[in-house]
C-alpha cells in the first residue's frame, strides 16, 4: 500500500454538521481500499483519484449512517454484488469516470432510499435485467458517456420515481418501445448523441409528465406519426442535427405545451400546412440550415406566443406574403443566407414587437415602400450583402424616431448615388451618427467624396459603395 494523505473537515449544511472525509491519492500506485479510518458516524465520504480496481462486499460494513457516497475517478473497474447493500440509509452514489463495463443485477441491492446514481463517463455496454429493480427512491440516473447499444423494454420499469435520465453519448442504435412506460415522474430524458435513426410510436409512450426531451445529433431519419402524442406536458424538444427530411402536419399536435423546438440542421424539405398551429405557447423555433425553399403563408399559422424564429440558410427562394401576420409576439426573425430575390409587400404585417430583422446576404434587388410600416419597435435592421441599388425613404415610415432603429447594416450592396439616396444626407438621425463614409464610388466627379459633403446638385446618377461590414449606429 503506498502512502496517503486523509483530509478531514466539517461540512455544514442548513446548520447540521456532518462528517465530511475527503481519502484521496498521494502519489501514483495501487491502493487498497480501507475505510477504517473513517468514524462510524460519517455521512459524507468522498473516495476519489485513487488506483481502486475492485470494490469488494463489506468495504463499506462499518459505516451504515453514509448518505453520500462518491466513489469517481478510482479506476473502478468491478463492484462485487451487494458491495453496497450495508449502507441502505445511502442517497447519493457517484461512481462518475471508472472503468465500469457492465451493471449486474444484484450490484445495487438493497439501496432503497437512494435518490441520484452517477454512472457516467465509464465503459458500460451491459445492463442486466432487474439492475434497478431495487431503486424505487431514485430520482436521477446519469448514463451518459458509455458504450450502451440498446435499451430493453424493462432495464427502467421499477424506476417509478424517476425524473432525471441521461442516456446521452452512447451508441444506441434502437430503443425497445414502452422502454419508460412505468417512468411516469419522467421529467427530463436526453437521449442525444446517439444513432437512433428511427423514433417509433412507442418510444415515449406514458410519458405524460417529460418537460424536456434531447434528441440532437442522433442520425434520426424517421420520427413516426404519433411518437410524441404522450407529451402533453413538454416544454422543450430538441432534434437538431439530425437527417429528418419532413414535418407532418399531427407530428406536434398534441405538444400543447411546448416553448422551444429546436429542428435546425436537417435535411427538411417540406413542411406540410399547419404544422405548429396547435403549439400556442411555442416561444422559439429554430429551423436554420434545412433545404425549405418555399415558406406558405399557413405553415406559421396561429403561433401568437413566438417571440424567435431562425429560418436562416434554409435556400429558401419564396415566402408567401402574411406568412408571419399570425405571429405578432415576434421580436426576432432571422432570414439571412437564402435565396430571396422579392419580399412582398405584406411580408411583415402586424408585426409590431419585433426588434431584430435579418435580411443580409441573400439576392434582394428592391425594398417595397412601407414594407417594414408596422415594425414599429424595430432596433435592428441588416440588409447588408444584397443586390439592392436604392433604399426609398418611405421604406422607413414607421421609424422616423431616433429611438426605433439603433442599428442599420446596409453594407455591401450597389447603391446608386442619385436623388433617390438625398434622404440619408437629410436625415440627422441617421446622418449625425455615421461610422465612417459613404463613398460614390463611379467614375464621374463625385467619386471618392463622400455622400455626407456632397450638394444636392452634386448627386447624380453615380454608384455608392460601402464596405461590406459598414452600417449605420443610431444611439
Amino acid at each position: 500500500m503506498i502512502s496517503h494523505t486523509i483530509f478531514v473537515c466539517l461540512y455544514v449544511h442548513f446548520g447540521i454538521a456532518n462528517s465530511f472525509y475527503i481519502y484521496e491519492r498521494n502519489s501514483v500506485g495501487e491502493i487498497n481500499l480501507t475505510t477504517e479510518a473513517i468514524p462510524e458516524n460519517a455521512t459524507i465520504v468522498r473516495i476519489q483519484n485513487n488506483v481502486i480496481p475492485v470494490i469488494l462486499v463489506g468495504d463499506f460494513k462499518d459505516l451504515p449512517n453514509i448518505t453520500e457516497l462518491l466513489l469517481c475517478c478510482n479506476g473502478i473497474e468491478s463492484i462485487e454484488d451487494s458491495s453496497f447493500a450495508l449502507i441502505p440509509s445511502l442517497i447519493k452514489l457517484d461512481l462518475y469516470q471508472n472503468n465500469l463495463q457492465y451493471i449486474s443485477s444484484k450490484m445495487f441491492l438493497n439501496l432503497v432510499n437512494l435518490q441520484g446514481l452517477y454512472l457516467h463517463k465509464n465503459y458500460i455496454d451491459r445492463i442486466e435485467e432487474f439492475s434497478f429493480s431495487n431503486l424505487s427512491s431514485l430520482n436521477t440516473l446519469w448514463l451518459d458517456e458509455n458504450r450502451l447499444e440498446n435499451i430493453d423494454a424493462k432495464i427502467f420499469s421499477d424506476l417509478v420515481n424517476l425524473k432525471f435520465l441521461k442516456l446521452n453519448s452512447n451508441q444506441m442504435k434502437k430503443i425497445q418501445g414502452r422502454s419508460f412506460e412505468n417512468n411516469i415522474h419522467l421529467e427530463t430524458l436526453n437521449l442525444a448523441t446517439n444513432d437512433l435513426e428511427v423514433i417509433n410510436s412507442t418510444t415515449f409512450y406514458n410519458l405524460n409528465n417529460l418537460e424536456y426531451l434531447y434528441l440532437h445529433q442522433c442520425q434520426i431519419r424517421v420520427v413516426q406519426e404519433n411518437s410524441f402524442s404522450d407529451l402533453s406536458s413538454l416544454k422543450e424538444l430538441w432534434l437538431y442535427s439530425n437527417n429528418v427530411d419532413s414535418i407532418d402536419a399531427k407530428l406536434f399536435s398534441n405538444l400543447v405545451n411546448l416553448q422551444v423546438l429546436k429542428l435546425n440542421s436537417n435535411q427538411i424539405k417540406i413542411v406540410q400546412h399547419r404544422s405548429f398551429e396547435n403549439n400556442i405557447h411555442l416561444g422559439t423555433l429554430n429551423m436554420a440550415n434545412n433545404d425549405l425553399e418555399v415558406i406558405n403563408s399557413t405553415i406559421f399559422s396561429n403561433l401568437p406566443s413566438l417571440e424567435s424564429l431562425y429560418l436562416h440558410s434554409c435556400q429558401i427562394r419564396v415566402i408567401e406574403e402574411h406568412s408571419f401576420s399570425n405571429s405578432n409576439s415576434l421580436k426576432e426573425l432571422w432570414l439571412q443566407q437564402n435565396k430571396i430575390i422579392i419580399l412582398p409587400d405584406q411580408l411583415f404585417y402586424g408585426l409590431t414587437n419585433l426588434e431584430k430583422l435579418f435580411l443580409h446576404r441573400m439576392e434582394i434587388k428592391h425594398l417595397p415602400s412601407g414594407i417594414f410600416k408596422d415594425l414599429v419597435s424595430m432596433q435592428e435592421l441588416n440588409v447588408q450583402e444584397n443586390e439592392l441599388q436604392t433604399i426609398f425613404e418611405s421604406v422607413f415610415d414607421a421609424m422616423n424616431h431616433p429611438n426605433d432603429l439603433k442599428h442599420f447594416s446596409i453594407g455591401g450592396n450597389n447603391l446608386v448615388c442619385n436623388n433617390s439616396l438625398l434622404w440619408l444626407k437629410q436625415r440627422s438621425w441617421i446622418n449625425s451618427h455615421v461610422k465612417g463614409n459613404i463613398i460614390c464610388s463611379d467614375s464621374s466627379s463625385l467619386s471618392g467624396s463622400a455622400l455626407a459633403g456632397c450638394s444636392w446638385d452634386e448627386i447624380s446618377d453615380t454608384s455608392l459603395a460601402i464596405n461590406p461590414g459598414w452600417y449605420f449606429h443610431i444611439y
